[in-house]
């Protein structure tokens, strides 16, 4: 099941669960989708990304069934940054073990350190 389905099946039983409830839902079935391999989601397209972001504003806004503020107030309210601000995170994260020698030997293969070999001033 995609994560849209799973929003519309949690708008359609929302009425009936209360704010707890949603929560454990909401983070459990849909943001998990995302939180699924962060680091292919970063290479997706734009389209792709406001796709995402649309769906977690709809969720947001089943979850807190509030029609009349914007995305960053949602977010806000659910104490909550944008899936690619996430994803942006779980990189920077990865490069700091890399640069540290704390990563798996695949994930050290993927960034290697590069020598400069021109001789620029601050060499």
């Amino acid at each position: 099941m995609k994560a849209s389905q799973k929003l519309g099946a949690l708008s359609r039983i929302s009425n009936y669960l209360n704010q707890s409830e949603k929560s454990l839902i909401f983070n459990s079935m849909i943001k998990s989708h995302f939180n699924y391999c962060p680091l292919i989601w970063m290479f997706c397209s734009r389209t792709s990304n406001n796709r995402i972001n649309r769906l977690h504003e709809r969720s947001l806004r089943v979850l807190y069934m509030d029609e009349d503020n914007d995305f960053s107030s949602l977010l806000k309210m659910n104490r909550d940054i944008t899936i690619h601000h996430r994803n942006i995170q779980v990189l920077i994260l990865e490069v700091f073990k890399i640069k540290h020698g704390l990563a798996p030997p695949i994930m050290e293969s993927i960034l290697k350190k590069r020598t400069n070999i021109y001789n620029l001033r601050n060499f």
